[in-house]
């Protein structure tokens, strides 16, 4: 779809200056820097928790409550970019370096009450906060359909398709958090604390590696359950390719172009889940603002 949706637009770009009674094509090579502001558009992602009864003599109870925020980081561009200019049109592809990603807070409180009727023995409550800043690197390549009010100066606005493939990348995670028990409903208490930092590297891949696996309690063969996804599941992965639209505002002048761009990401970048688990991971796509600058260099000229 990406492909007909550019070959359209290159079609539409050779259509739109036929009127020009052949006017000259020119070609100049750029080189482009600027700034992502980088998001993620997606479900909040669920700390798991099952509630719910065991058929023994002891009921447990767990409860589970979160909050969770997501803010967007700052993250370089920079490539190159071809000016195949019509006259007030122009299309320019570009080769990109992207780097994108998210910033994400995740507070969780669980309770797990342990009972005989009506009378609680122990209730123990858990408490964790995560954050993570992830940096995903992307090689892109954004295919723009760009009208300039004046030709090589005025305002302008663009659109177009991008794909971009993995590079690599990785996530910082920072963890603490604390488990209190209590021995009846009122008795005597323990807390223990704990906290862990680290970086984690970007694996690419079409299914979520590993995972847990539960086991069922039958006490006879050991037979086991798919496990839920939740957010402590293990290592950082994502799928390779992504691809998408952009489309924004600027203004030239002569040799440098300034521009404000929207990336719209349409592929989910969260892969699928492990066998052993028993729902999917929350999806999500990219979503960036672009400020760039172009700087290109004298233009040569075809018939």
């Amino acid at each position: 779809m990406t492909f007909r949706f550019l070959s359209l637009t290159t079609v539409a770009a050779l259509l739109a200056t036929a009127p020009a009674a052949r006017a000259q094509t020119t070609f100049s090579l750029g080189l482009r820097a600027g700034a992502n502001l980088a998001n993620r558009a997606g479900d909040d992602p669920t700390y798991l928790a099952n509630t719910g009864s065991n058929s023994g003599t002891a009921t447990i109870v767990v409860n589970t409550q979160q909050s969770y925020n997501r803010q967007a980081i700052i993250a370089p561009q920079f490539g190159a970019v071809l000016d195949v200019n019509f006259g007030k049109l122009a299309l320019q592809p570009a080769v990109l370096f992207s780097q994108k990603g998210v910033e994400q807070t995740l507070d969780a409180t669980t309770t797990t009450t342990y009972s005989f009727g009506s009378n609680v023995f122990n209730r123990s409550t858990f408490t964790e906060k995560l954050h993570s800043t992830s940096r995903a690197n992307y090689l892109e390549i954004p295919v723009n359909l760009v009208y300039t009010t004046g030709g090589d100066h005025g305002f302008q606005v663009f659109a177009g398709p991008y794909v971009a493939f993995g590079l690599g990348g990785r996530t910082e995670i920072e963890n603490q958090g604390n488990t209190t028990s209590t021995n009846g409903s009122g008795g005597s208490s323990s807390t223990n604390n704990y906290y862990s930092y680290g970086n984690t590297f970007f694996i690419y891949r079409d299914t979520y590696p590993g995972g847990p696996v539960t086991n069922s309690g039958t006490g006879t063969s050991g037979t086991t359950n798919p496990a839920p996804y939740d957010a402590n599941s293990g290592a950082i992965v994502a799928r390779r390719f992504d691809a998408g639209l952009n489309a924004g505002i600027g203004y030239r002048f002569r040799a440098v172009q300034v521009q404000l761009g929207y990336g719209l990401g349409l592929v989910n970048q969260q892969t699928g889940k492990a066998p052993a688990f028993s729902t999917e991971p929350t999806a999500y796509c990219q979503r960036v603002a672009q400020l760039t600058a172009t700087y290109f260099f004298k233009a040569g000229s075809a018939l």
